[in-house]
């Protein structure tokens, strides 16, 4: 179609491409606008402004009838690049990540030999996997991905989209989007419109065409009339009036008998112009019909072979009828010779509704039954089956079966679809006993598209068909109850485990143990600690009888967190190491059943100050729940690792499982678990110094977090935004928002070793805003929680909070002791983080004491930890100080403490990129080995650059006692 008029949006598409290919501006445009409005017109310059300038272009576009068709968009977009010209893009990248790509590209499954079981389960990692090849594709010559129709586009694609968009990963990328208004899937919408609100989006609205432009495209041989009726019926739409005047249809002249009744069947388009294109396939003979028929059936782009055998066509006659249809500009040849495309997706969609119900289910059945003869994939044949299966077929309810499970992790939304699809073929009968496992199933990928009170449903009643003995319906009742609390009703899961265990005849059973752990948990979340600890006491009691080492290891992981909670510290740590060595003797397969014992453990350790420990056990936790698919455990154990790892001051791979985390809650869908990974998130963003992300993300968890009922994770949220805030200058709403999720001053909801925390960050709020009584009376409610346990870091917390409170009224030598005493501790801890701020505090009590030495010292030291953590934020608060005093600051780039040399400093991460880059690899490599962005990579070099005493790449594998050193940098005096 010519371009006619749309100087302002080519002006954006330029200005975009220009911005993407320099690095800078908006990395995304959209072109919104009705069907037929010139969106794909548009969407084609921009690709040919792309290839003049020497950028390489992959296309997709969304087809109607194929929305089920998981990843379908990016298998269109990328799978014909990388079986050709892409195979040295695809072969450069780490096996793992190929292995994960192979699971949804054929072009990478024929490249390797298997891919491990967890592959595919794990969506931010396959995210990542594609991230990892987009940037290497784009880094030689820049890259465009012009997506047309993605209100179209299937569910598991737009959640890939809306990774891209929110991650903003891939440099010298442009992603061009066409679709309509009002019709794309919701997280990509949500991300559309953050990403316009941040900049980083163009969203052009294309608008009909004025009446001048409109006249262009009008063949001159009309009458006048017959034009000015098609302008004014065309609305301005280019598609509609090219309709309209190619068909020449009577009612464009005036003439009577014109269709104005709206057609239930053709949403969108205009009567009118869909009578124009029916009107384009009455001149075609019965076999070009046929074709045209076979053709919509089987897709867009279509096979020429496939779409002759559904629509029983001998070789020659399908070949003859093509030449017609292509002819009749109602399909289009593509790149592949053996491939055909509709002129639109509207003349697709209007032949398929008109072809006669009866012809499309016959027609559907031929495809399914050519596709499984050719031994197509349970997901190719779905949609065909879906369309076709008679009532009662057992053979297509396995086929639905087989395919919803193959993505039922992948494209949960999918999944819920052909299950349903499973499920009204089997109808009432039940041959085989089939149901409760496609309930189950159906469930599981209701929960996992984030449709949770119906996936509640479906599982009662796969409950109320089982036999009353059956072991399943303790199961289902266990996943009912988790159900429930993702809902956000904790009493209702409470009440039903309650009533389950009344009812079950052995309590001291497995069954029943595993019921008592499970109301301990649930315990646990509304704050009712001694519940949690009745439950894990009786629960160790009967697992101890049984003899069954996996029950002992979860209950008592669950005591482990219950002591803690009642702070019997003391005790805590005991039954820490106890699970701990339970723990260790179990396989990956056992842990899989009972995630719950790592969360348990993981989080006693993180609160009694094992920070190493808690990671350990939480990273293993989430590598299990990768692989197991158990995607709501997973977010919860990375929230856990993300805290763990912020702690140690490993604030890069914080960041990433932190983002892992609230990617997988979005595409989850479950509100809770967004609320815990937004919770992470702000934490770990506050610790590295970047405290307005930190408020958005807490701000957003807030919001969320108000539609919840009280819970241990709401007032977590509370404790994370408020310390942000207080980051950010905030004084007042920092408080307001601590005690209100915290549920009041005595902070109720809050775990008993985290208070002194709360109260000190409610001090530097009252502080900031001058208060110093209040802050006075926090401090001291931060030493009296402090007191009622053996926790050095909540003593460490009480210490600096009434530092602060002595600094501020003028006692600075008791605010120095103070603060220097909590530097200690926190060092003790190997809290690098805390440690510095402690550090900060000092110097500047130090300074105010008249001791601009001893304070230069404090400030220097807290200066290079926050360096090799990656803080920025907080170090250019200790730089600030040195400054002030006129003091130099290190002059080693971004790295560790100067006193910290050598391969031994490096942690277990930089020193796995700092090997590699050793061989050899360049950052991007790196970091698609490894799945972390390239900034990560960036980051973890300079720490290692720093610490290993060097200033170049070159010098890397000398200090790693690999080579001869080239070059090495001083280090600072």
């Amino acid at each position: 179609m010519p371009l006619v008029g749309r100087r302002h949006e080519l002006t954006v598409l330029e200005a975009a491409l220009e911005a993407a290919f320099t690095g800078q501006g908006a990395t995304v445009v959209e072109l919104v606008g009705e069907p037929g409005i010139g969106k794909t017109t548009l969407l084609g310059h921009a690709v040919a402004i792309a290839r003049e300038r020497g950028a390489l272009v992959l296309e997709a576009r969304c087809s109607e009838f194929e929305r089920d068709v998981p990843f379908g968009l990016l298998v269109e977009t990328l799978d014909p690049y990388l079986a050709g010209d892409g195979a040295a893009d695809l072969a450069a990248l780490d096996p793992d990540c190929r292995a994960r790509l192979a699971t949804i590209l054929p072009a990478a499954a024929r490249s390797v030999e298997s891919a491990p079981a967890a592959a595919g389960r794990e969506r931010h990692r396959l995210h990542r996997a594609v991230e990892a090849l987009l940037e290497r594709i784009a880094a030689r010559r820049g890259l465009v991905l012009a997506c047309d129709d993605i209100h179209w586009a299937d569910p598991a694609s737009v959640a890939l989209l809306a990774s891209l968009i929110r991650r903003r990963a891939v440099a010298r990328m442009l992603v061009a989007v066409a679709y309509r208004p009002h019709q794309t899937g919701s997280a990509v919408g949500d991300e559309f419109r953050r990403a316009a609100s941040e900049g980083l989006s163009e969203r052009v609205a294309v608008a009909p065409l004025a009446d001048g432009e409109a006249e262009q495209l009008l063949p001159a041989e009309l009458p006048e009339p017959t034009r000015r009726r098609i302008r004014a019926e065309s609305g301005g739409n280019p598609f509609h009036l090219r309709q309209l005047a190619r068909a020449a249809v009577p009612w464009a002249a005036g003439a009577p008998g014109a269709p104005h009744a709206a057609d239930p069947g053709a949403i969108g388009v205009p009567p009118a112009v869909r009578e124009a294109i029916v009107g384009e396939t009455r001149p075609l003979t019965p076999t070009a019909r046929r074709m045209l028929e076979g053709a919509a059936i089987t897709g867009d782009p279509f096979d020429v072979g496939l779409a002759g055998d559904v629509a029983e066509l001998t070789e020659r006659r399908a070949h003859t009828a093509l030449d017609a249809l292509v002819a009749a500009d109602l399909v289009r040849a593509t790149d592949d010779p053996r491939a055909f495309r509709f002129r639109h997706p509207l003349v697709r969609r209007t032949v398929y509704e008109t072809s006669g119900a009866g012809r499309r289910l016959g027609a559907h059945a031929r495809a399914a039954a050519l596709l499984t003869a050719a031994g197509a994939a349970p997901a190719s044949l779905a949609h065909h089956v879906e369309q076709s299966a008679r009532p009662g077929d057992v053979a297509a309810v396995d086929v639905l079966m087989r395919a919803g499970g193959e993505v039922l992790d992948s494209a949960p939304q999918t999944a819920v679809r052909w299950l349903t699809a499973a499920r009204r073929v089997l109808g009432d009968a039940d041959p085989g006993g089939r149901r409760p496992a496609l309930l189950s199933a159906l469930a599981a990928a209701l929960a996992g598209a984030g449709r949770f009170a119906d996936s509640r449903a479906v599982l009662l009643e796969a409950q109320a068909a089982l036999p009353g003995d059956d072991a399943r319906h303790l199961a289902i009742t266990i996943r009912c109850a988790v159900l429930d609390r993702l809902l956000g009703d904790h009493a209702g899961a409470g009440a039903r485990l309650a009533a389950a265990l009344e009812v079950l005849d052995d309590a001291r059973s497995p069954e029943g143990v595993t019921l008592r752990l499970e109301l301990a948990a649930h315990a646990s979340l509304r704050a009712d600690f001694a519940g949690l600890r009745e439950g894990a006491v009786h629960a160790l009691r009967d697992a101890t009888a049984l003899g069954s080492p996996e029950l002992c290891a979860v209950a008592t992981s669950a005591l482990a967190m219950a002591e803690h909670c009642v702070g019997a510290f003391g005790d805590a740590r005991e039954r820490c190491r106890e699970a701990s060595e339970l723990i260790a003797r179990l396989d990956d397969e056992t842990l899989g059943r009972h995630l719950e014992m790592l969360l348990h453990l993981g989080w006693a350790e993180y609160f009694l100050g094992s920070f190493a420990e808690a990671e350990a056990h939480f990273g293993r936790g989430t590598a299990v729940a990768g692989a197991r698919g158990s995607a709501i455990l997973a977010i919860e154990l990375m929230v856990g690792e993300a805290l763990s790892l912020a702690a140690r001051g490993r604030i890069a791979e914080a960041v990433d499982v932190a983002d892992a985390a609230v990617e997988e809650a979005r595409v989850l869908g479950s509100r809770q678990s967004l609320v815990w990974a937004l919770f992470a998130q702000t934490t770990v963003l506050e610790a590295g110094g970047d405290p307005a992300a930190a408020v958005r993300a807490g701000e957003e968890a807030a919001a969320l977090a108000a539609g919840l009922a009280p819970s241990s994770i709401v007032a977590g949220c509370g404790s994370a935004l408020a310390a942000a805030r207080v980051a950010n200058g905030e004084g007042a709403r920092a408080i307001a928002v601590l005690l209100e999720l915290q549920g009041g001053a005595d902070l109720p909801m809050f775990f008993p070793g985290q208070k002194a925390s709360c109260y000190e960050v409610l001090t530097r709020a009252e502080l900031l805003d001058g208060h110093h009584e209040a802050a006075s009376g926090w401090a001291a409610c931060a030493r009296e929680s402090a007191q009622l346990g053996d926790l050095p870091l909540a003593h460490a917390m009480a210490d600096r909070a009434e530092a602060h409170v002595a600094l501020a009224t003028g006692a600075p030598e008791r605010a120095a002791e103070l603060a220097l005493a909590a530097a200690g501790a926190a060092e003790t801890l190997a809290l690098p983080i805390e440690t510095a701020r402690s550090r900060i505090l000092a110097g500047r009590a130090l300074i105010a004491g008249g001791d601009r030495d001893g304070g230069a010292v404090q400030l220097r030291e807290a200066e290079a930890l926050l360096q090799a953590c990656g803080s920025e934020h907080l170090r250019s608060e200790a730089v600030r100080e040195l400054r002030r005093i006129g003091r130099r600051v290190n002059r080693v780039g971004r790295g560790g403490r100067p006193d910290a040399r050598g391969a031994a400093a490096l942690s277990a991460r930089e020193r796995e990129i700092a090997a590699l880059v050793a061989s050899g690899q360049t950052n991007r490599d790196v970091a698609a080995a490894l799945f972390l962005s390239e900034k990560t990579v960036e980051s973890h070099l300079a720490n290692a650059f720093v610490k290993l005493g060097i200033s170049s790449r070159r010098s890397i594998a000398a200090a790693l006692g690999q080579g001869p050193a080239t070059g090495a940098a001083q280090p600072a005096g």
